[in-house]
């Protein structure tokens, strides 16, 4: 199992439900209103830095997680800017 950490930006959210839905994953967490600094430069959701990310965390197996993976790239490649989204991953000791 595998940890998959995903941040990306809130306008993209609706796309990145449906993504989720699509897959039919098992189960994730949500955390809305992120501020940050990254590649993208900042998002502090503010007049002078507008935007906010918003975070996924996922537990998966490998295949599944492969298959996630590939689909944000999918994604990212609809649209003519592409939006920030980072996945991070990382081994899972416990399930419980």
């Amino acid at each position: 199992m595998k940890l998959a950490v995903v941040i990306y930006e809130a306008g993209i959210d609706d796309s990145m439900m449906d993504l989720l839905r699509r897959l039919g994953l098992p189960g994730w967490t949500k955390l809305e209103g992120a501020t940050g600094f990254g590649h993208k430069g900042p998002r502090e959701g503010s007049p002078i830095w507008p935007g906010t990310n918003h975070v996924l965390f996922l537990v998966l197996d490998e295949p599944t997680l492969l298959a996630f993976l590939d689909a944000l790239e999918l994604l990212k490649g609809e649209y003519l800017r592409p939006p920030a989204v980072f996945a991070f991953v990382v081994p899972v000791e416990a399930v419980r």
